[in-house]
């Protein structure tokens, strides 16, 4: 039932109430249950119960009555707490619509107002004012279409989101009946700052400001007069009255000029060149101090090196005598900046000097003093006492240019990501040479040679141009550099402890041996654990574990340290013995199987241990070095063949396979905004977090005091067992003095969290408020055999159909030729269809059906629209994304998902290119959630009739305990009374009834649903091959597998939308390559019917043999809750055949009077069939028999074109007739007679039989 009419009193020993309820009595009282059921009571709904407690009346009764009339204040509270009303969708506002208001519009999150042009704040002061130019750097609203051209499209789109009639714009539902989606209560916070805002802007800022003075001076005027003073006093007041305007004109004199000040710089500073005086005065001064280190460390450093290097030939030894860059510092001469280089980026135009020899700058006393740059090499001539050391020396260095330098920043600290250089033009270098001489009779060869210094300075530039010069630029990733400095994690060791045997413990006497395993290594990953333990085994000197443990490595050069542990419950735990084990073996063989070591302490022997290694790094990334591999290969004007593009197609679809499920994350929790405040008295919060992967806690977060937006900036590595299934929890809690109360949480998966990171957001949003600012990277391993992770069964809750219709394709692609448009269906970010490309237009009508199966209302749909290009890769025309939870929504009473549109309605979505730009390009889409009814699997069918079995034995026992004090309050009436209480049973019966039971007989009769296969293991031949499923009529296969290892296939999971059981196949394909193009790259294949091997395999799995390569698979059915239309299934797909009998009184299109006719047959506009022909008649008899695949009957047109043949010319055409199949019952054999559009007829016979059409191999072209 709903509702509580009295409190619960459930005796002591009830073991049917939750510890929650028994807490609500007050105590353990003295009590006795009857249970009476009113069928005629208002207040249960039909299909509940409704249960009454008697209470015996005893000595406890007051404790009773006090702890009932506590609950009773406690639900009247709680009932005088409505929940608050729900933050409303940010208001938007529309620039057409503020010409005609002289309202301000909504203040942003910050509390600010954004600017709004005189104009429309004082019209009938602006009656001529100018028309503002459009700057869309700034929050200023211009006329209407002044700022933007909007399309036809625009403007529809408009329209129907702005209806000045519409209810549903005007009264939102969710907002007048408080709706909150996340059940959690109102976010409160952001709605309070805006309130806060319009406050401070409007009573403040508009009346405060401008009528205090004056209501301050006539008060006090007031005042004086009441009190007697005379007409003098008024000099005091007025003095007080300018000095306080005084003050405020002041304050606001110099606001106002400091913000024009700080515009004007920020609109001007491109124009200008900043002075660096303040920064050449530090490096003269830090210069001074500086060099000398420098120069020692310079030589520190290299004279090591040089002292190996000698490249012979009478030279014995080379060596740094002397380096020094001199006493004057190098300068920056000025700093142009760009204040308009887009979003997180900072460019700047740096010159530079290092000009010793110009002493223009320095005083006298300071060019006296001064210290020339000057490096000596020295050369030692000859061998042992007959050498003499030759200095070679490199003075006057002068260097000076412009250096263009852009900084784009990142998130990870020290939050730049990659600084660009660029000389704008030649450096001057100058410098002296002087190879023989020294000092004293030195000849400088750089001004003695002619040509000498211009071939060096052109060897310079010929050598850093490419590098260097525009638009050549060098780029310095910093975070990767950041990253490789950093201790991350390169791959993961299993380490599986087997057993051990006699094992000596202390001489203790009554000491028994309670072993345990603790492992360690010398350098830790940071942010995992130190230390990893096995279970402690009691009282046993021969333990048998059989544990395997998972350790995050960061380097192999290092040693992993296991030690056995004898558990001790009073005294500290003792060490049995221990081992070392150099982890550098695993570089040669990665795995080490039935290991056998001695456990030592000291040089004592105290046990044997028996151990197993198997070491899996990390996949390498080799998409950046083939991408450097390929841009220097054009560099050098290597030609490209059609071969070397195609491979380069085929690379970058089997680096897709080779992405694994399993892998390392890289989780760095950066901050968390706009967290819900309304829950802390203070208004201040001290918040911490925990993140859990799969219910595992695996990081706690340091609590920060007082801070309402925290920043953690902490990074952690964990290994996950599926990027898809793993569940990732991060809950944000509240540390107060009473404890941690929960105020944000965020679930999903690794891959939805990555592939909305992917999306260009910065943020993803936690409940019930909350934007987490993180960041994923992720790193895949190959794990195989029993270390393989079991790919879990992820319960769908629904599938989504997308509906292509067509596209319109505008602007300009990079490249020349004509456009052959197709589309791709990605689910986060893994392809799930591929459509057939459309030749040389640039209106591609598609009309196209795929079905996705859904698991988290956090995916998000992407179609990527390409061009084809038969040498090259395929350009990039556009994307759209669609998240899932736009589709569907939750049904709060029944907790099932139901679409959020009944009728399918064609949506016009805009294309968005690599930069998340929108474009002109659109697409029209339509989509349609179809939910699911959930079933019990068979292994969770025995759990459930376990737990059925269970709450049986409840009701039994609890109705017995109902007798029994029903027959007590029939002797003792006074001393009990009814207590009506909720179901007790009511949790158990919604655990039991989450899904549907239902038998393998009766889930077949289900026609619809998704089909869940499990790939358990197995092998491929050839080793060398992939494998690929295709489902029914489509070309593009469901399921590709990932690369296998010599043959054995991975553990995976494959999902498929099935629409009709009864008649679907699945089509297992051995191929060369990673999708089969052509039948030359399929070594095998078999079909199967799915119906068969959902029979066979849904209880136990089963193995597949074909052609040498085998697997076991497993199946599960997730039949649809609602029935499929019947163009959605094979009836509106199959084969029509024909018989083409003859035709009667064709035109006449020879001379001779006849013609030699003969038929083409088309279906959407392809000749799918052409007959004989026959020679000299107006009445052909052909009886012909044809095959006509029909892929939708609702979609598809026949047409019959007869034809004339020519021997010479073109062939005439006698007429067309055209034949509906859309209403053709199945098996039926009908008899036509089809009038030609020009003359005669043609007679055919014929019938329609549904059946799935085996998919092509080409997958682009689409057969």
């Amino acid at each position: 039932m709903t509702g509580i009419k009295a409190q619960v009193h459930p005796p002591p020993d009830s073991t049917l109430f939750h510890e929650e309820e028994k807490k609500k009595v007050g105590g353990n009282l003295p009590q006795k249950v009857i249970n009476q059921q009113e069928r005629g009571s208002d207040h249960a709904p039909s299909g509940h119960h409704q249960y009454h407690q008697l209470i015996n009346h005893d000595a406890n009764d007051t404790k009773t009555s006090n702890s009932v009339s506590d609950v009773s204040k406690g639900q009247k509270t709680a009932d005088s707490n409505p929940e608050g009303k729900k933050q409303s969708s940010k208001d938007i506002f529309v620039a057409s619509s503020a010409q005609k208001t002289n309202q301000l519009p909504g203040p942003n999150p910050q509390g600010s107002i954004g600017a709004v042009p005189l104009e429309d704040l004082r019209p009938k002061e602006f009656r001529s004012a100018p028309s503002r130019k459009p700057n869309k750097f700034d929050t200023s609203i211009t006329k209407p279409g002044v700022l933007d051209d909007l399309g036809k499209l625009d403007e529809k789109d408009i329209k129907e989101k702005f209806h000045p009639d519409s209810d549903d714009k005007l009264f939102p539902w969710q907002n007048v009946g408080e709706f909150h989606a996340s059940g959690k209560g109102s976010p409160n916070t952001k709605m309070s700052r805006v309130i806060k805002a319009y406050i401070l802007e409007n009573f403040y800022n508009d009346w405060y400001c401008n009528i205090a003075t004056v209501l301050g001076t006539c008060f006090f005027s007031w005042l004086f007069a009441y009190i007697g003073f005379s007409w003098w006093s008024m000099i005091f007041i007025f003095l007080g009255t300018a000095t306080v305007y005084n003050a405020e004109y002041t304050r606001f004199n110099r606001n106002i000029r400091d913000d024009l000040k700080r515009v004007t710089v920020e609109e001007t500073l491109s124009d200008r060149v900043e002075s660096t005086t303040w920064l050449n005065s530090f490096l003269s001064k830090f210069w001074v101090i500086y060099m000398p280190v420098l120069s020692q460390q310079v030589k520190d450093n290299v004279n090591p090196q040089l002292a190996g290097v000698a490249p012979g030939y009478g030279i014995d030894a080379l060596a740094i005598d002397e380096f020094t860059l001199g006493s004057k510092a190098p300068t920056i001469k000025g700093i142009k900046s760009y204040t308009r280089t887009g979003k997180n980026t900072v460019e700047m135009d740096w010159s530079f000097a290092f000009t010793p020899s110009d002493v223009s700058d320095m005083t006298a006393t300071e060019a006296r003093e001064k210290i020339n740059p000057k490096i000596s090499l020295g050369v030692t001539l000859g061998k042992s006492f007959v050498s003499k050391t030759m200095p070679i020396l490199v003075e006057d260095i002068n260097v000076a240019g412009k250096m263009r330098i852009k900084v784009e920043f990142g998130k990870a600290f020290p939050n730049i990501k990659i600084v660009s250089l660029q000389l704008l033009e030649p450096p001057l270098i100058d410098f002296a040479l002087k190879p023989i001489g020294g000092d004293t009779l030195g000849l400088d060869v750089m001004s003695f040679l002619p040509g000498l210094k211009s071939f060096v300075k052109n060897i310079i530039n010929s050598n850093i141009g490419p590098m260097l010069f525009p638009p050549n630029h060098l780029d310095i990733n910093v975070e990767d550099i950041m990253a490789a400095q950093s201790k991350e994690a390169i791959g993961v060791l299993a380490v599986t402890i087997a057993s051990a045997d006699s094992l000596k413990g202390s001489d203790f006497i009554t000491n028994t041996v309670d072993p345990y395993i603790v492992m360690t290594t010398e350098d830790a990953v940071p942010g995992t654990d130190e230390e990893v333990r096995t279970s402690i085994k009691s009282n046993v000197k021969n333990p048998r574990w059989n544990e395997t443990k998972y350790l995050l490595l960061n380097t192999l050069e290092q040693k992993l340290n296991l030690k056995c542990f004898d558990f001790n419950d009073v005294r500290k735990d003792t060490v049995i013995g221990d081992l070392q084990l150099d982890l550098a073996d695993l570089l040669q063989n990665p795995v080490l199987e039935n290991q056998t070591a001695e456990l030592r302490s000291g040089t004592k022997s105290k046990g044997i241990l028996h151990y197993s290694l198997h070491w899996f790094p990390v996949k390498e990334d080799k998409s950046e070095e083939k991408a450097v591999e390929r841009a220097e290969a054009k560099a050098k004007g290597k030609k490209e063949d059609e071969n070397e593009d195609t491979a380069e197609k085929e690379e970058d679809e089997n680096e897709e396979s080779s992405q694994t499920d399993v892998g390392i994350a890289k989780i760095t929790l950066q901050k968390v905004k706009y967290l819900d405040t309304t829950s802390s008295m203070t208004g201040s919060l001290s918040p911490c977090a925990e993140l859990f992967i799969d219910g595992q806690k695996v990081k706690s977060y340091r609590t920060l005091r007082r801070i309402n937006e925290p920043s953690w900036n902490e990074t952690i590595e964990v290994l996950v067992p599926s990027k898809s299934n793993s569940k990732f929890v991060l809950k944000i809690f509240d540390d107060r003095m009473n404890g941690k109360a929960l105020i944000c949480e965020y679930s999903s998966s690794l891959d939805d969290i990555m592939t909305t990171l992917d999306a260009a957001q910065e943020f993803v949003k936690g409940s019930p408020q909350g934007d987490i600012y993180l960041d994923v990277s992720w790193k895949s391993i190959e794990m195989t055999g029993a270390f393989a992770a079991a790919n879990s069964v992820s319960e769908p809750i629904g599938c989504i159909k997308l509906d292509v219709k067509d596209a319109i394709i505008k602007g300009d692609l990079s490249g020349v030729g004509d456009v052959d448009p197709y589309y791709t269906v990605s689910l986060n970010r893994r392809v799930l269809y591929k459509s057939i490309y459309h030749s040389d237009t640039d209106h591609p009508i598609f009309d196209n059906s795929t079905y996705v199966p859904i698991f988290s209302p956090n995916q998000i749909l992407t179609l990527e629209f390409h061009d084809y290009q038969k040498i090259g890769k395929d350009r990039f025309i556009g994307s759209v994304q669609i998240p899932t939870s736009n589709v569907f929504k939750k049904d709060p009473k029944s907790g099932k998902y139901v679409g959020n549109n009944d009728k399918e309605e064609i949506s016009k979505l805009k294309l968005k290119d690599h930069k998340h730009k929108v474009t002109e390009s659109i697409v029209n889409v339509s989509t349609t959630f179809i939910p699911i009814n959930l079933v019990y699997s068979p292994e969770e069918l025995v759990n459930v009739e376990k737990l059925e079995k269970e709450l049986k034995e409840k009701k039994k026992k609890f109705e017995a305990t109902q007798e029994e004090n029903e027959q007590e309050m029939e002797k003792n009436p006074k001393e009990w009374e009814v207590a009506e209480i909720e179901d007790p049973f009511d949790s158990d019966e919604k655990k039991i009834n989450r899904k549907a039971k239902l038998s393998l007989n009766e889930l077949i009769k289900q026609k619809s649903g998704i089909l869940s296969m499990q790939i358990l293991e197995g092998t491929l031949s050839p080793s060398s091959a992939y494998l690929e499923i295709l489902a029914d009529d489509i070309s593009y296969p469901v399921f590709i597998c990932m690369k296998p290892s010599q043959g054995k296939l991975n553990s995976e999971m494959a999902n498929i939308f099935i629409r009709d059981l009864n008649y679907s196949k699945l089509h297992f394909r051995v191929s060369k390559k990673h999708i089969a193009k052509d039948s030359d790259d399929v070594i095998s294949e078999t079909s199967y019917s799915t119906l068969k091997l959902l029979k066979q395999a849904y209880e136990e799995p089963m193995w597949l043999n074909f052609n040498g390569s085998k697997m076991k698979v497993r199946f599960l059915y997730t039949p649809t809750s609602v029935k499929l239309p019947s163009s959605e299934s094979v009836e509106d797909t199959g084969y029509l055949n024909i018989k083409l009998i003859s035709g009667h009184g064709l035109k006449s299109a020879d001379r001779n009077g006849y013609s030699d006719p003969f038929v083409h047959i088309y279906v959407n506009g392809k000749k799918v069939f052409k007959s004989n022909i026959k020679k000299k008649t107006l009445d052909p008899v052909w009886n012909e028999d044809a095959k006509i695949p029909i892929l939708s009957r609702s979609k598809n047109q026949v047409i019959f074109n007869v034809l004339d043949w020519d021997r010479a010319g073109d062939n005439d055409d006698l007429g067309q007739a055209s034949l509906d199949v859309s209403s053709l019952e199945v098996g039926k054999t009908y008899h036509w007679n089809l009038n030609l559009n020009t003359q005669g007829s043609i007679r055919l016979q014929g019938s329609f039989n549904p059946e799935y059409i085996k998919p092509s191999f080409d997958i682009v072209k689409g057969g």
